[in-house]
């Protein structure tokens, strides 16, 4: 797996222990609810608050989730650590400066043939380069191919996009 800035070792162990806590807490409301529903309510009513009930109860641990990462700190940049990281999932860590000074992370792998061609392959959504990397460099090289994976916003070492919307979610 790709490392990320976003994600201190320190802090691993108190997210897993919320990560479980909203867990917990999610299925034992959902279960006290259901059962609520179902004793107290007409079957229609009760089919009709578990149908409404529990995708507001994950939207809401999801947000809360988002909103304690939100409030974490970004760590420094430190292009070794990228390297190491990189080269654990079989490539070579890069990256870039953006005008307006935010890093972004790309990971070259596969060929290391001169003429190779080369194909940009990007992520989705809450992966980083680094899943790309992992999972297509053993067949790029075998095809003689070079990949360059980037990682988008937010996402891997690359730098929080201030003001990104979905209109512009690819832009590096």
């Amino acid at each position: 797996m790709n490392g990320s800035r976003y994600i201190c070792i320190e802090t691993l162990n108190r997210e897993i222990r919320l990560v479980v806590l909203f867990t917990v807490t999610l299925f034992t409301v959902l279960v006290a609810g259901i059962f609520a529903c179902f004793t107290f309510l007409s079957l229609i009513s009760a089919i009709i608050a578990v149908v409404i009930g529990t995708p507001a109860l994950l939207w809401s641990a999801v947000t809360t989730y988002g909103l304690i990462r939100r409030a974490q700190p970004l760590r420094p940049f430190d292009p070794e650590e990228q390297a190491a990281s990189a080269s654990r999932v079989g490539g070579k860590g890069r990256y870039i400066t953006t005008a307006d000074g935010r890093i972004v992370e790309y990971l070259v792998y596969g060929s290391e043939i001169p003429d190779a061609k080369v194909i940009v392959q990007m992520h989705g959504s809450t992966t980083s380069g680094g899943w790309q990397c992992k999972m297509n460099a053993p067949l790029c090289k075998e095809l003689n191919l070079k990949g360059i994976a980037p990682s988008v916003p937010n996402l891997g070492y690359s730098d929080l996009y201030i003001g990104r919307t979905l209109a512009n979610v690819m832009r590096l």
